[in-house]
């Protein structure tokens, strides 16, 4: 039985947006068996994978067939991306709701717990998916994200000139993701990035535009502050992890009203 969920989906390859998180669509659950891919999800459960062929169907349209798929979207031998959009993926991840997904009943290692695959993490109603094509094919890439009074933020309300202090933080995605938080900070997975320039990015033509005086200290602390009432999309270009400068973009909505 083929049932159909609604999320919020967004898509990195290299460091750069292909599609923004303000892209929300519906998934299929049959999309993976349609083109010929493996799933493993329940038969009435939409999984990543599906979500990945949704958006190739969006964004190609009558270009993405069941005849050519391959040539455009491919998995590895362990269902993780191999290629997408035609260009080559040599370390892929995603998330969701801004988590790795793991199997928490499977063995713990030293790596951690096993990971999920594309086409073995199941999606909910509104779930906000985020999929990566990392620029080291080690997966060393740091998935980053904002820190407001400690917790992790997507979204965010401030009135016209109220000052909000928030921190970027980033996870070594491919290494950390699959281990408890207390490994994450024993083996420094989880850093701070500092040195990055906040910026809006408009959602219609995907520019960033630098916010004056909104930088990251050494720290990753910064202060941002709107006057006007809107809607802003808020992320963040250049700065450094403990490790390296390979990094995600994150995103932030900020409601000011």
């Amino acid at each position: 039985m083929c049932t159909h969920t609604n999320i919020n989906f967004s898509m990195q390859v290299g460091g750069e947006f292909i599609m923004l998180p303000d892209s929300s669509f519906t998934v299929a659950s049959d999309n993976a068996e349609k083109f010929g891919y493996p799933d493993d999800v329940l038969e009435d459960e939409a999984s990543v994978l599906d979500a990945v062929i949704e958006a190739h169907m969006k964004r190609l349209g009558s270009d993405f067939t069941s005849e050519n798929c391959r040539n455009i979207l491919e998995l590895s031998g362990s269902n993780w991306l191999a290629k997408a959009f035609g260009e080559s993926a040599h370390y892929s991840c995603f998330a969701i709701n801004g988590q790795y997904m793991r199997d928490e009943d499977s063995k713990y290692t030293n790596a951690g717990y096993r990971g999920l695959a594309f086409n073995q993490a199941a999606l909910k109603d509104q779930d906000r998916v985020e999929v990566f094509i990392f620029k080291d094919s080690g997966g060393m890439d740091y998935y980053t994200y904002f820190l407001h009074e400690g917790k992790h933020k997507s979204k965010l309300r401030l009135a016209p000139g109220e000052k909000a202090s928030l921190s970027i933080e980033g996870l070594m995605f491919g290494y950390g993701g699959p281990m408890t938080d207390e490994d994450r900070e024993k083996h420094h997975l989880v850093s701070r990035v500092a040195g990055a320039q906040i910026v809006t990015v408009d959602t219609e033509t995907g520019e960033m535009t630098p916010i004056q005086g909104a930088m990251a200290d050494d720290e990753g602390n910064f202060t941002l502050a709107f006057e006007e009432p809107g809607t802003y999309h808020v992320s963040t270009t250049g700065g450094t992890c403990r490790y390296t400068s390979n990094l995600t973009h994150p995103w932030l909505e900020v409601l000011v009203a």
